[in-house]
């Protein structure tokens, strides 16, 4: 039976947790942002910032939109 206090054992063991636990904290990281995001929002949020960039290009003497 091999010692449980054997010292690459221990560092084993310890890197093992460290690497479980970082996993476990980017899982919840991406869990928690996925439950942020509002797709409605970031839509709304996109067609407000297109119509700012051309009333903007528009104030300073350049083309409106014309569509395709």
């Amino acid at each position: 039976m091999s010692d449980p206090l054997d010292p690459n054992k221990v560092k084993l063991e310890r890197r093992t947790l460290r690497m479980a636990n970082e996993l476990f904290l980017r899982l919840l990281h991406a869990q928690r942002a996925q439950a942020d995001y509002n797709p409605e929002d970031d839509f709304a949020r996109s067609i407000e910032e297109a119509y700012r960039v051309i009333r903007e290009r528009k104030a300073n003497g350049g083309p409106g939109w014309t569509p395709p």
